[in-house]
Protein backbone atom coordinates (compact mmCIF):
# COMPACT_ATOMS: atom_id res chain seq x y z
CA UNK A 1 0.00 0.00 0.00
CA UNK A 2 1.36 3.19 -0.88
CA UNK A 3 1.01 5.87 1.30
CA UNK A 4 0.69 9.36 -0.40
CA UNK A 5 2.36 13.11 0.96
CA UNK A 6 -0.66 15.26 1.79
CA UNK A 7 2.30 18.35 3.21
CA UNK A 8 5.53 19.25 2.04
CA UNK A 9 7.59 22.55 2.98
CA UNK A 10 11.13 22.98 1.91
CA UNK A 11 13.29 23.67 5.00
CA UNK A 12 16.48 25.13 3.70
CA UNK A 13 19.22 23.27 1.72
CA UNK A 14 17.79 20.70 0.04
CA UNK A 15 15.73 19.25 3.43
CA UNK A 16 12.05 19.02 3.43
CA UNK A 17 9.55 18.56 6.05
CA UNK A 18 6.82 15.80 5.15
CA UNK A 19 3.34 14.49 6.05
CA UNK A 20 1.87 11.64 4.96
CA UNK A 21 -1.96 10.68 4.25
CA UNK A 22 -1.26 8.10 7.48
CA UNK A 23 0.03 10.51 9.93
CA UNK A 24 3.78 10.14 10.04
CA UNK A 25 5.94 12.72 9.07
CA UNK A 26 9.09 14.07 9.86
CA UNK A 27 12.22 15.90 7.72
CA UNK A 28 14.68 14.38 4.96
CA UNK A 29 17.62 15.21 3.05
CA UNK A 30 16.30 14.85 -0.79
CA UNK A 31 19.76 15.93 -1.97
CA UNK A 32 21.08 12.99 -0.74
CA UNK A 33 18.18 10.57 -2.30
CA UNK A 34 18.83 11.70 -6.04
CA UNK A 35 21.43 13.03 -8.34
CA UNK A 36 21.06 16.06 -10.09
CA UNK A 37 20.56 14.81 -13.50
CA UNK A 38 17.99 14.78 -15.86
CA UNK A 39 14.83 16.51 -14.80
CA UNK A 40 16.02 16.56 -11.36
CA UNK A 41 19.26 18.87 -12.83
CA UNK A 42 17.27 22.48 -12.68
CA UNK A 43 16.76 21.62 -8.97
CA UNK A 44 20.31 22.11 -7.92
CA UNK A 45 19.53 25.81 -8.13
CA UNK A 46 18.16 26.28 -4.72
CA UNK A 47 14.95 28.45 -6.04
CA UNK A 48 14.10 25.84 -8.21
CA UNK A 49 14.42 23.59 -5.26
CA UNK A 50 11.97 25.32 -3.08
CA UNK A 51 9.23 25.44 -5.86
CA UNK A 52 8.62 21.56 -4.37
CA UNK A 53 4.54 20.93 -3.98
CA UNK A 54 2.38 18.18 -3.72
CA UNK A 55 -0.02 16.63 -6.39
CA UNK A 56 -2.99 15.71 -4.86
CA UNK A 57 -3.66 13.20 -8.03
CA UNK A 58 -0.35 11.56 -7.96
CA UNK A 59 0.08 11.50 -4.27
CA UNK A 60 3.61 12.30 -4.21
CA UNK A 61 6.16 16.06 -4.34
CA UNK A 62 6.81 17.31 -7.75
CA UNK A 63 8.40 20.29 -8.96
CA UNK A 64 7.23 22.93 -12.33
CA UNK A 65 9.82 21.29 -13.96
CA UNK A 66 8.10 17.82 -14.27
CA UNK A 67 10.27 16.04 -11.97
CA UNK A 68 8.23 14.14 -9.02
CA UNK A 69 9.29 11.32 -7.06
CA UNK A 70 7.85 8.20 -6.12
CA UNK A 71 6.18 8.22 -2.70
CA UNK A 72 7.65 5.37 -0.86
CA UNK A 73 10.88 6.69 -1.51
CA UNK A 74 10.54 9.31 0.98
CA UNK A 75 8.27 7.45 3.29
CA UNK A 76 10.67 5.00 3.77
CA UNK A 77 13.32 7.28 4.88
CA UNK A 78 10.56 8.96 7.16
CA UNK A 79 9.55 6.08 8.96
CA UNK A 80 12.43 3.59 8.44
CA UNK A 81 9.50 1.10 6.39
CA UNK A 82 11.41 -1.27 3.83
CA UNK A 83 10.97 -0.41 0.40
CA UNK A 84 8.56 -2.72 -1.83
CA UNK A 85 11.03 -5.68 -3.18
CA UNK A 86 13.68 -4.81 -0.49
CA UNK A 87 12.72 -8.53 0.76
CA UNK A 88 13.79 -10.22 -2.27
CA UNK A 89 16.66 -7.95 -3.21
CA UNK A 90 17.95 -6.53 -0.76
CA UNK A 91 20.75 -4.37 -2.02
CA UNK A 92 19.95 -4.25 -5.66
CA UNK A 93 16.09 -2.60 -4.42
CA UNK A 94 17.78 -0.09 -1.85
CA UNK A 95 19.85 1.21 -4.59
CA UNK A 96 17.51 0.83 -7.21
CA UNK A 97 14.61 2.74 -5.16
CA UNK A 98 16.75 5.49 -4.25
CA UNK A 99 16.51 8.49 -6.14
CA UNK A 100 14.02 6.32 -8.68
CA UNK A 101 10.68 8.15 -9.94
CA UNK A 102 8.09 5.07 -10.46
CA UNK A 103 5.73 7.89 -13.08
CA UNK A 104 8.74 7.66 -15.47
CA UNK A 105 11.81 10.18 -14.26
CA UNK A 106 14.90 7.52 -13.67
CA UNK A 107 17.98 8.20 -11.87
CA UNK A 108 22.11 7.26 -12.31
CA UNK A 109 20.60 3.60 -11.72
CA UNK A 110 18.00 3.85 -14.79
CA UNK A 111 20.78 1.38 -17.04
CA UNK A 112 19.67 -1.60 -14.95
CA UNK A 113 17.58 -4.08 -17.21
CA UNK A 114 13.70 -4.00 -16.58
CA UNK A 115 13.77 -7.96 -15.08
CA UNK A 116 16.05 -6.87 -12.04
CA UNK A 117 13.80 -3.76 -11.12
CA UNK A 118 11.70 -4.54 -8.15
CA UNK A 119 10.35 -1.54 -8.18
CA UNK A 120 7.36 -0.05 -5.98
Amino acid sequence: MLNDVVEVRPMGGYVVYLRFDDGAEGEIDLGKLFAFKGVFEPLKEQARFEEVFVNKELGTICWPSGADLDPCVPYSEVTGAPLPGEHRYPGLAYSWNRGLCRRGVFSEYESLSAIDRPGC
